[in-house]
């Protein structure tokens, strides 16, 4: 009863249309609301042109202007019917749309509808709505080709120019002939969860889950495909998950593949504010001609198969930012054979990956945050890597690899990184090394970083890890090149050693840091330099004195 008094009271400010229960009365007419008798009753015949109350299979038209409540009952149309409200509002209980007939809704520019739960096609009717410029507000749930317990008739609803549909509970659609439209990039459904048992083709328009699951593209518990796509040039549909929303939350609720961007225009998919995207398969982003964008910010995306980000004809685009974990096995980035081209670009949160592979215009940024992969490789000579902040914590990359600004932390902590080429290390830039212990096997107990040649300036740092604690004579092998060493480390941040002193006098030569007695090691020509700089200095100073 409450939230039927909850109706009434937006009544005035929302319209909704919805002839669950109604008085046959000359079946298959047309038939214009009044409202002559002025009560805004719905099964009053006198508000009526002709008067009656509208059967299912009538043709009814509410003009501008118009509020029509069911009082607590549901409205229908059906058989043939249609019901079209024009800057007009309808409140009921449950509309059905389409029950064991055709039925057909349109909800003009500035017409609203508010009420429980809506069916658009159930039992073996068909149910075509749109939402055009208006808005239509669901206190329950929605059901597309079916009820609440199972599938059944066809379901057609489209959200166009501008259209609104919000939905406090399910938004379900059951079958592979039903259909959910967002027809224009100023359109939106939002919803706290979404069942989708066809392929969702979400066409432009912005379609929000807000804390709720977002399970698009089953059939039978099997996966098929989500798919967002522009249809036509300049549109831009955009899946946002936020609020904890979570799409694909066990295995029997996964997409095998999600495209973002797919024979169309663009398709954007943000994720965002501890919301979960699960894959079991491939999510292709940019994808036959199309550009794809995925944005993910303090939230979670998994992904079963390959990444692929630019990877066909088409531009892909995922961005990384502060508290994301983009979780996978391998990604392409860019393209041999195709036009367009891919970009990944991290400036926050985790992107921890088995393997990177990054082709002819591909590109990837790592400008804070973590990229951590077992192997990172540069397929071709268009493709690019840029490090300007962020840690890299990668086993072989397949490449020359400069460090701008970043941190290199070799291997998995400890472990090795590897590089198939030049590692350059500019006066921004950091390497850091944690010791673990001393061992080299069965397995490397310190990171080491290994390059073709070694061009070094920055940071070198120094860590302990696991409780470890060095002692005299201890030696670690950081640092191992092929052919040449040039530059070195600008700045030393090394543990404090009671008692012990570090010495790094073989560093350049062998690549050897070493643990020594204090007040052993034998300064740097560098510091003997500078050391008699200081002492000529002060003799003179004494000199001076005396004289005076």
């Amino acid at each position: 009863m409450l939230r039927l008094h909850l109706l009434h009271a937006l009544a005035a400010a929302t319209v909704i249309l919805c002839p669950d229960m109604y008085t046959p009365f000359a079946a298959g007419i047309t038939r214009q609301w009044t409202n002559d008798f002025g009560d805004n009753s719905w099964y009053e015949d006198n508000n009526w042109s002709p008067i009656g109350i509208p059967p299912v299979d009538d043709t009814v038209i509410l003009p501008s202007s118009s509020l029509a409540d069911a009082g607590g009952a549901g409205i229908t149309t059906d058989h043939g019917g249609s019901i079209t409200a024009n800057q007009s509002h309808i409140v009921c209980v449950d509309f059905t749309v389409g029950d064991n007939g055709q039925g057909t809704l349109d909800l003009n520019s500035g017409s609203s509808v508010t009420n429980e739960n809506s069916y658009i096609g159930r039992n073996l009717g068909i149910g075509l709505a749109t939402i055009r410029g208006a808005a239509w507000k669901n206190l329950g749930s929605m059901y597309v080709g079916g009820d609440d317990v199972a599938a059944g008739g066809t379901g057609t609803l489209t959200v166009d120019q501008g259209g609104l549909l919000e939905v406090d509970g399910t938004l379900k659609v059951w079958g592979p002939g039903d259909t959910v439209n967002l027809a224009d990039d100023t359109s939106a459904i939002l919803c706290e969860s979404f069942y989708n048992f066809s392929t969702f083709s979400h066409t432009d328009g912005t379609l929000t889950i807000d804390g709720g699951r977002f399970q698009p593209a089953l059939a039978v518990g099997v996966g098929t495909e989500y798919v967002i796509t522009g249809g036509s040039t300049g549109e831009n549909p955009t899946l946002i998950l936020t609020g904890g929303a979570r799409l694909g939350d066990t295995a029997a609720e996964v997409p095998n593949t999600i495209f973002i961007g797919n024979s169309g225009t663009r398709g954007t998919i943000n994720v965002l504010d501890g919301a979960y995207l699960l894959s079991g398969g491939p999510i292709r982003i940019g994808h036959s001609g199309t550009r794809g964008d995925l944005l993910v910010n303090d939230a979670t995306v998994e992904v079963g198969g390959m990444l692929e980000v630019g990877t066909r004809p088409g531009d892909g685009y995922l961005t990384i930012e502060t508290g994301a974990l983009v979780d996978g096995n391998a990604v392409q980035v860019g393209s041999t054979h195709y036009p367009g081209s891919g970009t990944i670009t991290v400036t926050g949160g985790l992107f921890d990956i088995n393997a990177v592979d990054i082709l002819d215009s591909g590109t990837v940024n790592l400008q804070g945050g973590q990229i951590s992969a077992f192997s990172i490789t540069l397929q071709d000579s268009g493709s690019s890597f840029n490090f300007t902040g962020g840690r890299l914590s990668v086993g072989t990359f397949d490449g020359d690899l400069n460090n701008q600004g970043g941190t290199v932390a070799p291997g998995g902590s400890p472990g090795l990184t590897q590089v198939v080429g030049d590692y350059t290390q500019a006066p921004s830039g950091t390497l850091e090394i944690e010791l673990y212990g001393t061992e080299t096997t069965p397995s490397l107990q310190f990171d080491r970083l290994s390059a073709e040649t070694l061009n070094l300036a920055g940071t070198l740092k120094v860590e302990l890890g696991g409780g470890f604690v060095p002692e005299e004579g201890n030696s670690f092998a950081i640092l191992d090149w092929v052919s040449t060493i040039s530059g070195s480390f600008g700045v030393y941040d090394l543990p404090e050693l009671t008692g012990l002193e570090w010495d790094r006098t073989d560093l350049y030569n062998t690549g050897i840091i070493s643990v020594v007695a204090g007040s052993t090691v034998v300064p740097e020509p560098a510091s003997i330099f500078m050391f008699a700089l200081v002492a000529t200095g002060i003799l003179a100073f004494a000199r001076r004195k005396r004289r005076k």
